[in-house]
């Protein structure tokens, strides 16, 4: 009998191994997925802070109004998706990551709603989120849950602005 898919807060040092792990996937999955723009990537994306962000984490995500949520299958992380305060009532979706062998399988679907129904009960009235434009089974999945693309919303280079895809949803309210 196959376990079934549970969500959880990355909170243990396990857990954030394993996030750890993930995140690292997820940096060579990038790089498989943009391949053919390895230049302009190379340029915009410093993956050398990437790694030394993965290593200080959980780092910004360790307070009261930001977490880590993972989705496990027994003791095998499948995936994870971060939470992060932009102040003034907004969250941001960050670090979503499902693993390729699951990709397609409602991990994705579960971990976002699983984020956006916590920064609800957290307060929140409003999620955004950025992802590149070859993610497009992300994108989908994102406009399927109601979000709607807008402007850039945050101080990225004016280069990496316009290669990425900038999108926001209004929050259902936790008591509704």
């Amino acid at each position: 009998m196959e376990c079934a898919i549970e969500l959880s807060f990355a909170k243990s040092e396990r857990d954030i191994e394993a996030v750890r792990g993930l995140m690292r996937e997820y940096l060579v999955w990038h790089q498989l997925r943009y391949s053919e723009s390895r230049d302009q990537l190379e340029k915009h994306v410093d993956y050398k802070a990437h790694e030394l962000a993965i290593d200080r984490l959980p780092g910004e995500y360790d307070s009261p109004k930001s977490c880590f949520l993972m989705a496990r299958r027994g003791h095998d992380a499948l995936g994870c998706v971060a939470l992060r305060d932009l102040g003034e009532g907004i969250a941001e979706m960050r670090r979503m990551f499902v693993r390729p062998q699951v990709q397609g399988s409602g991990v994705g679907r579960r971990l976002a709603t699983g984020i956006m129904k916590i920064a609800s009960a957290l307060g929140y009235a409003t999620m955004r989120l950025n992802t590149g434009p070859l993610q497009t089974e992300a994108v989908n999945l994102y406009q399927k849950l109601g979000f709607k693309a807008v402007e850039p919303y945050n101080d990225l280079p004016p280069a990496l602005k316009e290669r990425l895809v900038f999108m926001e949803c209004e929050l259902m309210s936790a008591e509704a």
